[in-house]
């Protein structure tokens, strides 16, 4: 039932479906159940079921089976998309994810970006099949049903920029964007600046 993953570099997140968020600990070597429904504050999820996952500064963000998404620190649960009012329909966000003070969010058809140095959202330009969406330093990178990879600046707002195609796979750091394409029988490895793109 796991669903998707993050990771702080010791340990790997697992969200899973009705069950919460387990936590493998690979410094002693430890799997558990880390945030559940049942569990006080501030491992107390309000939706043991994660549709996906996201590690930043400390913070696990979850998206929620609501199709919410809720934030946890050393605080406890804060919620950045309560289930009744976010900047993109809430039951249609399929994935999130956050680097410093930036989270983004996605539907199938438009992303959304929450910049907390200015308490603001931002919707950009709308895109067709989304599936997977990820930040680098200076972009969001977005994967769509038809392996196209596609990239927009955060820097200025602009259409969307298609960087390759038939995308199996991809991964997002602050200054790296690695990505793997089939073209027929072969396969290809590529790499992004995340900051240019």
């Amino acid at each position: 039932d796991m669903l998707c993953a993050a990771s702080d570099g010791d340990r790997v997140f697992f969200g899973t479906r009705q069950k919460g968020i387990g936590v493998w600990d690979r410094k002693n070597a430890e799997l558990r159940l880390e945030y559940d429904t049942s569990k006080p504050s501030p491992r107390r999820l309000r939706s043991d079921t994660v549709l996906d996952l996201a590690w930043a500064d400390d913070v696990l963000v979850q998206v929620t089976g609501d199709h919410a998404v809720d934030a946890f620190g050393n605080k406890g649960r804060h919620s950045l998309v309560p289930p009744d009012s976010a900047a993109l329909s809430v039951q249609d966000i399929i994935a999130a994810d956050a680097m410093g003070p930036r989270f983004v969010c996605a539907s199938r058809t438009q992303v959304a970006v929450y910049d907390a140095r200015l308490f603001a959202w931002t919707n950009l330009p709308p895109l067709s099949g989304i599936q997977r969406v990820a930040l680098s330093s200076d972009q969001i990178w977005v994967t769509t049903s038809d392996a196209n990879l596609y990239h927009n600046a955060l820097a200025k707002w602009g259409q969307w920029t298609q960087e390759l195609a038939g995308v199996t796979n991809f991964s997002c750091s602050s200054n790296l964007v690695v990505a793997l394409a089939q073209d027929g029988a072969k396969i290809g490895y590529f790499t992004f600046d995340g900051s240019s793109g």
